[in-house]
């Protein structure tokens, strides 16, 4: 089992072997993906076969998406960091997370039980270390679901829909922080509708920070929604390389399509 350059381990093969160098394939990339590791040198990036791709985490470790934690990104540099969980492996206790580094955003994978690297939240860090939220259009609580109102209709979304988020005190305040996993967990939407509010949502967040970049070029921005897990984890460009892939890299949940967002320019 190896570890990509995002922290993220993966069941592997070794292809071929010269010395302590090892050429593996991770499972679900195809050769264009093959990595160069050294095991003398980089051994933090291997492990025995399913003992972290395949294990789930520790029952004192139930961090969840949206929770902050302190991050060791051992593979990036030496410091520790407030990060936010963004999403969950499916197949174990791995998380990705994101966070700050030089007012860059950064995105890392490590498993709950990893010691080495996660922490809860103050253990090495400062609360004042917490990103500050975008503020509401509106300080008046009568305008709090402004933003979200205007959103659900330029997409051509019913009121119906509107008085869903009410119901569950989904304003604007928490519109950066919404995930699919939380529409996911609104069961009066159908999955139509929480594909074009994912779609709209993405857009905003975009407006308002920095595009998630794809987790393997560490350059493009995240373009592609896995279908129906929702989420966005690759540029296109990336996805074209893979070969018979058939689960999303974040979940590892089978998809059965996906949809290509067009970045607005700002």
């Amino acid at each position: 089992m190896a570890r990509d350059s995002s922290g993220k381990y993966y069941l592997s093969k070794v292809i071929s072997k010269n010395g302590s160098i090892l050429q593996v394939r991770m499972e679900g990339w195809g050769d264009d993906w093959d990595k160069t590791v050294n095991a003398k040198t980089e051994f933090v990036r291997l492990a025995k076969a399913r003992s972290i791709s395949r294990k789930v985490e520790d029952s004192s470790r139930k961090w969840g998406v949206g929770d902050y934690v302190d991050l060791f990104p051992s593979l990036k540099h030496g410091q520790w960091v407030v990060a936010e969980i963004v999403a969950k492996d499916a197949q174990s206790g791995q998380v990705q997370l994101s966070f700050e580094k030089n007012s860059e955003s950064c995105w890392y994978w490590s498993h709950l039980d990893n010691i080495e690297e996660l922490a809860a939240f103050g253990t090495h860090t400062s609360s004042s270390a917490l990103p500050k939220m975008e503020p509401s259009s509106s300080d008046k609580s009568e305008h709090k679901f402004e933003q979200i109102s205007q959103g659900l209709k330029s997409i051509g979304l019913p009121g119906t829909c509107l008085d869903v988020f009410v119901q569950h005190d989904i304003h604007d305040d928490l519109l950066l922080r919404i995930t699919e996993k939380h529409l996911m967990e609104i069961t009066e939407l159908t999955e139509e509708q929480r594909i074009k509010i994912l779609m709209w949502l993405y857009q905003y967040q975009c407006k308002y920070r920095r595009p998630n970049c794809c987790v393997h070029c560490l350059v493009n921005p995240a373009d592609v929604i896995f279908v129906p897990c929702g989420h966005i984890p690759l540029c296109l460009i990336c996805l074209a390389k893979l070969r018979n892939a058939d689960s999303c890299v974040s979940c590892s949940a089978k998809f059965t399509s996906i949809i290509k967002l067009h970045h607005k320019e700002q």
